[in-house]
């Protein structure tokens, strides 16, 4: 079955960070979203480059430009800024543009979109009331520069009625949302927690 992974996010540039080290570029999206109660949902999703794409964007992009991205999605572990220029390694869902398709100031009205249909690698099930959830592994494709290549994502579900029951080898397709979450480490320091969160949920079983 078709093995899709896309991602269109715009918003605010809030942070942009250029590591000499190994030619790469983070840039962290500011998304707004409206939400019941007059309240916003405010999301911070990472945005990674290498070589010759972060070699272009590293001067051209600045702190409160805005930004339209379509790419894919995939679990990487990367420097994450903590606040006061300091950084930790962290795994979790990062935006990787694809070629030519990073647009400066194309529009200012925010877009959290995921879409991405894969095989089930792995389920973690959490019944607990009140929090039922799923989270699950799953493998995708996507098409860089010609060449096919896995990415693999870690989606989270929430399920009233626990209904979905995914299991390894079914083949899931979904439509979501980059979310985010403030959390503190080890030593009482903030940091933001990214996930996924998929809302509309398809599966179709595994052949037995």
């Amino acid at each position: 079955m078709l093995k899709y992974n896309n991602v269109h996010c715009t918003g605010r540039v809030q942070y942009i960070r250029y590591f000499r080290n190994n030619n790469s570029l983070l840039i962290v999206l500011s998304l707004y979203e409206p939400k019941w109660g007059g309240d916003r949902y405010a999301d911070y999703p990472n945005i990674y480059m290498e070589g010759e794409m972060a070699e272009k964007y590293r001067s051209r992009i600045k702190r409160g430009d805005y930004l339209t991205v379509i790419g894919y999605v995939e679990e990487k572990e990367i420097m994450t800024n903590i606040g006061n220029d300091l950084f930790r390694r962290t795994v979790g869902p990062v935006i990787i543009p694809y070629t030519d398709m990073v647009f400066e100031d194309f529009g200012h009205e925010n877009v959290n979109i995921v879409h991405a249909a894969g095989t089930v690698t792995r389920v973690y099930k959490n019944p607990d009331q009140g929090k039922k959830f799923y989270i699950i592994n799953l493998r995708t494709q996507v098409e860089v520069d010609g060449e096919k290549k896995d990415a693999v994502l870690r989606v989270t579900h929430f399920d009233l009625d626990m209904a979905l029951e995914p299991q390894v080898g079914d083949y899931l397709v979904f439509s979501g949302t980059m979310r985010t979450k403030n959390n503190t480490d080890d030593n009482g320091r903030p940091y933001k927690l990214s996930s996924i969160v998929a809302k509309s949920v398809s599966i179709i079983r595994k052949e037995e």
